[in-house]
């Protein structure tokens, strides 16, 4: 999502993201999602330190679970979430932003 370098196009992003690419899950970095995203459920997202910006993991049909595998030292550069999969099982999903050098 380039929060960082693109944030006068940030509500057109995730617009273009979820009208126009209508993706089941996507796994985001550098990103922001907007409040009232956040709040339903959708998406979990954690911020970098000192950035605030971060990884996510978007979901359009279901609530996201975060999981307990999620590691405090790296929160904004890892997001672990957990949903109930067709048929009742469980599926892990991991977003991962890598550091340069």
């Amino acid at each position: 999502m380039g929060y960082w370098q693109y944030r006068n196009e940030h509500d057109e992003a995730w617009e273009y993201l979820i009208q126009e690419i209508k993706p089941d899950i996507a796994l985001l970095q550098e990103a922001v999602p907007p409040d009232d995203l956040e709040e339903s459920g959708k998406v979990l997202w954690k911020p970098i330190k000192r950035r605030g910006w971060g990884s996510g993991i978007y979901c359009s049909s279901h609530e996201l679970e975060e999981n307990p595998l999620n590691s405090i030292q790296y929160r904004g550069w890892v997001e672990i979430a957990k949903l109930k999969a067709v048929g009742g099982d469980d599926l892990v999903i991991a977003g991962l932003l890598g550091v340069r050098g």
